[in-house]
């Protein structure tokens, strides 16, 4: 409720465009466009709502953010975020996206240096207890029989993990997009000392454990 008017602006045209792309992309397979999780962003609903909210969306009425060649622009999938640790990431580092401009990410941020989670402490995991969580989520770890180590597949320019390879104790291995890895630990009920908030991070083998060091930004970022 403290922010500008013109943030507020700001995200009545990345959320109208977010809403308008599920639309399109789901056409009329379902009665609803935006649940109030994760996957639309904690919408709030109608309690969230707030006066200067509604100036905003009335003062940008019709605005959205659309990407292609001009009289071809269409709209694309928004996502935003409270704190990226100093870098924009690229879609493609969540999910599979299209490779255009507004979604390579790169930008250098200092606009999150606020949020509490702009860096935060050492999280450490058993490796157990990972695999454990990677077999609840993503059965063919099973076939490893546990986690020897994890080594980075590849990362953007500026650290951000994008794919890892968890390789098991016979030196079988799979591959694994960074956030997956991440999303396990967070919606399986396994023991972790600390929250792993992003996987902006750095990846330590402690023996019988993972670390996560270095910790930037929240969620997506």
């Amino acid at each position: 409720p403290k922010w500008s008017l013109e943030a507020y602006r700001a995200q009545a045209v990345a959320a109208r465009s977010f809403a308008l792309f599920h639309y399109h992309r789901n056409g009329n397979e379902r009665v609803w466009d935006l649940g109030d999780g994760q996957a639309s962003q904690v919408y709030g609903g109608y309690d969230a709502e707030t006066g200067t909210a509604w100036r905003a969306v009335r003062s940008t009425h019709g605005r959205i953010l659309a990407y292609g060649s001009p009289g071809r622009e269409k709209p694309f999938l928004v996502q935003y975020s409270a704190a990226c640790g100093g870098h924009v990431n690229p879609a493609r580092a969540l999910r599979p996206a299209y490779d255009i401009e507004p979604e390579q990410g790169g930008q250098v941020c200092n606009d999150c240096r606020q949020c509490a989670r702009y860096r935060w402490p050492p999280v450490r995991i058993r490796k157990t207890d990972l695999y454990a969580a990677l077999s609840v989520s993503y059965p063919r770890i099973r076939k490893l029989g546990g986690i020897r180590r994890i080594k980075v597949r590849s990362k953007t320019s500026w650290g951000r993990y994008e794919w890892l390879d968890v390789f098991g104790p016979s030196g079988k291995r799979e591959t694994l997009r960074a956030e997956d890895l991440r999303l396990a630990i967070l919606f399986n009920d396994v023991p972790v000392q600390g929250t792993l908030y992003s996987m902006n991070c750095t990846i330590e083998d402690l023996g019988d454990s993972i670390q996560f060091s270095n910790g930037r930004g929240f969620g997506h970022g």
